[in-house]
Parts: C-alpha cells; structure tokens; sequence
C-alpha cells in the first residue's frame, strides 16, 4: 500500500491513533528520505524532478552543480527561472508542455561552463496513466566526447601514415626502375658511335619502353591514391538498378570474351525501384570489381552480374569462379596497398569501400581458395523527396 494512502487513512482517523507509534512512523520516514537523498547525491549523473508545470520537486547535488542553482532557491518553484544557459530553458521548456514523450538528446551548454550534457527525460507514470511529472536523467559526457574525438583523430592519424607509407614505397619502386633506366641511357649517349650499333638502338628503345611504363605505373598510383581520398560522390541521381546493370553488361563483355570468361547477368528488382548515387564513381566500383574477377581467372571462367531486392535495400554482386581468396587474404583486402598481384598498386577495393560507404551502403565478401569469390554491395531504395502534401499533413495534426 502506498505511503501516501496510508498517511490519508491515518489523518481520517487521528482521534484513534496511537501517536507514539505516529512518531515512530515519522522518524522511520525521515531516515528513509534522508538514506534516499544521501543515495542520489552520492551519483554522478543529474537527477531531477519537476511537477506538472514545471516547478521544482526534488534535484540531487549532481543536477544542481550541472544546471547552475540551489535546491534551496528553486524547490517549489519553476526550474527555468533559475537556468542561465538559453539551450537549456528552450529544451526544459519543450519537455515540460510535452510530458508524455520519452526523450534523450544533447546539450552544449556554456554556464557555469563549457560542457556538454546528456539529459533524458522519462515522464512519471501513476498506474500505467501519465501525470505530466518528469524525471530529469542529466549525464556529463564532455569527457566522453573528447575521448570520442580524440580516438578518431588518432584513428585518422594512422590512417594517413599508414597510406602514406604504403604511397611512398609504390613510388620508391618505380622511380628506382627509372633512376637504373636513365643511367642506362646516359652511359649509351656517351658514346655516339654505338648509337649506330642495331643492339644499342634496340636496347635505348627498350630502355625508353620500360620508362614509359613506370611513368604511367606512378600515375596510376597518383591516381588512385587520390580516388581513395575523395570524399563524397559528385553527382547523386536516381539510378535504375537494371539499366544500370545491363549498361555495365553490355560494356564488359568484350573484355569478358577475350579473356575466355563467361559473362551471365541477373536482374530481380521491381521496374519502380531506385537508388540514389553518382552514377560514374559507382560505374568505377563495378570495374574495379570486374578487374578483380577477370584477374582472378586467368584460364577462363564463369563471372556473374546481379541484382536483388533485399528489403529496404538493393544487393549488387558481382560472382566470379575464380582463385578465391583465403581467410587471412581477406581480413586484408580493404587495407590501403595490400595486393597479391605483382603489379597492383592496392587501393582498387579501398576506393570500392570508400564510394560504396559514400553512398550509405555497406560490402560484403564471400570467398573460398578454388572456389571463387563473391562481392555484395548493399544500397538503400530510394523512396524519393518528400511530398508536400504528406508534409501539410502531418503539420494539420500538432
């Protein structure tokens, strides 16, 4: 039976009560009340409670250091008269018209410092009805958030480092072939006599063949390091998953054909679906992807292109018959300038990961050594821009 019917029942009947048994009550309430505020001072999270209208019922000494006042001063009355940080009266206030709604959000506040809170609000419940009381959660994450940003700042730290290591040794590599190739022909200018030599001009012209080569093996790198580095996608449009599909078929399959490779092709989406994305950094994805497969298979084989609705999104995959990978292989293969091709540069799957995530997607890799490999590239459907119509709507009903 609840304190509060229980002490209404003993007021009705006060001529009959044995009032040494009354006091021993109202000592034993004390100490509850005082054992249940020495609790929730002891916490570090805000705790705070407000009636009906907002005024002040009950805040522990972490409420009170966070939001700036006394309990002394503001019990009884409405808390907002004594908060100082405009983003808090604004958010207080909106709980306070709106108790019914569970809530949790984040709050920079200024006074009596500069720190960030978290605040909950939970409305107060009385047999399963609402009374329009609150109960105020308020947490200091300012430290949490720093932590938070400090670990991504590390993270994206020793991203670059690790990208620019990687950048410098396939750079090293081919400047290396170039300084031997120069020296070559430095050493065959000297001697204008054995420019007459056939050998000597075949060899010049092998020497200026192998130059070119690295001269373009550095601008792929340059490239692609670049491509890994981009941010967001330029151009975002609605993308018919099928006629994007069956574009890309129609492209590689000349490729396909000359490297003995079976192209097959399955589309199971509805004629109405769409995503949203840049339709050249997402035709690259694919290519890059298709490389991958066609490499994977140097004796020929089976590569498939495909389509699927999977609920609120649209799986792309692209399944070759190729090598596979192992699982060690495949921990690694969206690491910046890990490759097990002898002239891979490393960064095609980086790019992939980074366009798919661009585009709010996700990738998934199914591999098996002998057995071939499949990639799977979610997106989300595109349900177009809001109607204005939805949107007076639901205006009309607050």
């Amino acid at each position: 039976m609840p304190k509060t019917d229980f002490i209404s029942k003993v007021l009705k009947r006060r001529e009959k009560i044995d009032w040494g048994f009354m006091e021993d009550y109202l000592v034993e309430l004390a100490r509850e009340r005082d054992a249940l505020q020495e609790l929730f001072n002891s916490m570090a999270e805000g705790v705070l409670a407000l009636l009906h209208d907002g005024r002040t019922f009950f805040a522990n000494s972490a409420a009170q250091r966070l939001l700036g006042f006394r309990i002394q001063d503001a019990l009884g009355l409405n808390v907002l008269r004594f908060l100082k940080q405009p983003e808090l009266i604004v958010l207080l206030q909106d709980l306070i018209e709106n108790p019914s709604r569970m809530t949790e959000t984040e709050v920079m506040i200024q006074v009596p410092s500069p720190r960030v809170l978290s605040i909950s609000a939970l409305p107060v419940k009385s047999e399963s009805e609402v009374t329009g009381r609150l109960l105020i959660l308020i947490e200091d994450i300012t430290d949490r958030r720093a932590r938070t940003e400090e670990q991504k700042r590390m993270e994206k730290l020793l991203s670059i480092g690790h990208m620019a290591a990687g950048l410098a040794h396939e750079i090293r590599n081919p400047l290396n072939s170039l300084s031997l190739r120069i020296q070559l022909l430095k050493r065959a200018f000297r001697n204008a006599h054995a420019l007459n030599d056939p050998r000597m001009r075949d060899s010049i012209q092998e020497d200026l063949a192998i130059i070119e080569d690295e001269i373009s093996r550095l601008n792929q790198v340059v490239e692609q390091a670049l491509h890994a580095s981009a941010s967001m996608p330029k151009a975002m449009l609605e993308i018919d998953p099928a006629f994007f599909l069956q574009d890309l078929e129609r492209f590689v399959r000349p490729e396909c054909e000359q490297a003995g490779v079976t192209l097959g092709i399955q589309i199971e989406t509805e004629p109405t679906v769409r995503v949203l994305g840049d339709r050249n950094a997402l035709r690259q994805v694919f290519l890059n992807l298709v490389k991958n497969a066609l490499e994977a298979m140097p004796d020929g084989g089976h590569l498939v292109l495909c389509c699927q609705r999977v609920r609120d999104q649209i799986c792309f995959c692209v399944r070759d018959t190729g090598r596979g990978m192992s699982p060690e292989e495949q921990e690694s293969i969206f690491e910046p300038y890990y490759t097990t091709r002898a002239k891979g540069t490393g960064l095609g799957l980086v790019i992939v990961q980074r366009s798919v995530q661009n585009h709010g997607g996700s990738i998934e890799v199914e591999s098996a050594l002998g057995k071939g490999t499949e990639i799977r590239l979610y997106f989300p459907i595109y349900l177009g821009p809001p109607r204005m119509i939805e949107m007076r709507q639901e205006s009309d009903g607050t």
